[in-house]
This record gives C-alpha cells, sequence and structure tokens, in this order.
C-alpha cells in the first residue's frame, strides 16, 4: 500500500465510493477528503509496523493506476489468524482480477506471515464477496447475526467463511 501517497488513493476511493460504501464504510469514512486520507495512511503504517495489518494496493501493469485494494486485517499473532478483505475499482468488476490476486494475498498469509487461518467475513448482501470465499475454497463457517454496521447504520447479516492452512496445502497438491 505504501507505494502510494494518499494523493494517489484519496482519489482512487472518492472514484468507487457509491461502489464500496455499503462493504467498506471505515475506509469511506476515513478517506472523505485528502487530509482523512493521509491520517488513514498514517494509521495504516502504525498497523503494518506493528504486525495487526498488512495493505496491499493492486496496479495497473506499467501504470500508476490503483485497480483494487487487499488488506489482511485483524492479524492475531496468539492464534495465528488475519481476515482478508478486499475490493476493486468499479471499472473493473467481474473481469476476475479479485480470484487471481486473493491468490497471491492467500498464499503470502499462510506462507509469508504463517497464519493458520484466513478469514473473510461478508455482508449476506454481497455475493460477489462470498463468490471469491467460495472459489478460493473456504468454508462457510457460519452467519452472524446483525453482525456488521454498514454506512448507513443498518445492522447486517455477515457470511464467516474460513481457510485453514492445513486445507490450503491440501488443494495446492
Amino acid at each position: 500500500m505504501f507505494d502510494f501517497s494518499p494523493e494517489e488513493f484519496f482519489p482512487f476511493i472518492s472514484a468507487n465510493r457509491d461502489h464500496i460504501i455499503q462493504t467498506f464504510p471505515v475506509t469511506v469514512r476515513s478517506c472523505e477528503s485528502l487530509e482523512k486520507t493521509k491520517e488513514y495512511f498514517e494509521e495504516a503504517r502504525k498497523k503494518d509496523n506493528l504486525g495487526e495489518c498488512k495493505y496491499f494496493v493492486i496496479t495497473k501493469k506499467g501504470k500508476d493506476e490503483i485497480l483494487g485494494f487487499f488488506v489482511i486485517k485483524e492479524i492475531s499473532a496468539k492464534i495465528n489468524r488475519g481476515e482478508l478483505a478486499y475490493f476493486i475499482d468499479r471499472n473493473y468488476n467481474g473481469q476476475g482480477i479479485i480470484s487471481k490476486i486473493s491468490r497471491e494475498i492467500i498464499k503470502y498469509g499462510f506462507e509469508e506471515l504463517g497464519l493458520n487461518k484466513i478469514i473473510i467475513c461478508t455482508s449476506s448482501e454481497n455475493i460477489a464477496s462470498q463468490r471469491i470465499a467460495i472459489k478460493n475454497n473456504f468454508k462457510r463457517e457460519g452467519v452472524l447475526r446483525k453482525e456488521f454496521l454498514n454506512y448507513f447504520g443498518v445492522l447486517e447479516n455477515v457470511n464467516y467463511f474460513g481457510l485453514l492452512k492445513s486445507d490450503y496445502l491440501k488443494d495446492e497438491r
């Protein structure tokens, strides 16, 4: 993420605000202005340095155009678990980019961060994200009722998916 500046990230979020407002309320709120985006970056750097999160910005090959955003957040060293979250620029939605890159991020989580489990928590409304979890062999572990507060203050159900490192390694063979 830190290959890009807040000055480059802010327009990306602004252009995709309506596309991600339901599913990334914290990011949208944190990047409502360039000044807030700078504060968001500073906080992200701190979390990254502490090993609590790892941020990734996906770019178009050969260009400085941001295509997508990934984060492994809520990293717990105690139980070696992290949560994967992602979104793609609305102009590139449905092109398989998230599916492809998520595999690389998952590999990074298991092989580089030493995670034992990666989870994806997605609003019941976000069918596309659920498809990404299933394509990557995550198992649906349950529904957390009224667990996610969206941008508009509405509590939504969350589908909880998990992938264990042992299952990932088995699938890689």
